[in-house]
């Protein structure tokens, strides 16, 4: 089985999560990316990326409305 860019990224991220003595909880700052990668269906890290991005901004934009509605 080759490797492919998500088991080259998730072993940089155990690796810095060792490293660093961090946990593999949700309070990981590596947490979200990882659940993302499992559920990406990017072929390149760089599309992956990419994804993340638009994702972000997305929640984004609908954070920043409910805080309009509320007057925030």
């Amino acid at each position: 089985m080759a490797i492919d860019w998500k088991d080259k990224r998730i072993e940089a991220i155990n690796k810095i999560v060792e490293r660093k003595n961090l946990t593999c909880s949700p309070d990981s700052p590596y947490f979200d990316e990882v659940i993302d990668i499992y559920n990406s269906d990017a072929k390149s890290l760089k599309d992956f990326k990419l994804e993340r991005k638009k994702k972000h901004e997305a929640d984004k934009n609908i954070f920043d409305a409910i805080l309009s509605k509320l007057h925030l």
